[in-house]
């Protein structure tokens, strides 16, 4: 969950103030939709390592791998 607020910082703060974490590199002139996309995929990157866990000790919980609930949520993370 802290990822994602983290992602949601650095998204406002690239669109509001043109860098994340710090001034941009000198030089460095890349537009900002190319940047957005950066940084979504380093989201992706990272937090895919805990999608299939948490999916399946959800799957578990509900009552296996086809109920309802779990079906509903049940796409790409």
């Amino acid at each position: 969950m802290a990822l994602f607020w983290f992602w949601l910082y650095a998204i406002y703060s690239l669109v509001t103030r043109g860098d994340v974490l710090g001034p941009a590199a000198p030089g460095t002139k890349w537009p900002l939709w190319a940047r957005l996309i950066i940084l979504m995929v380093i989201y992706q990157a990272a937090a895919w390592p805990a999608c299939t866990p948490m999916r399946r000790s959800m799957s578990y919980a509900f009552g296996g791998p086809y109920h309802g609930s779990v079906a509903a949520f049940g796409t790409d993370c």
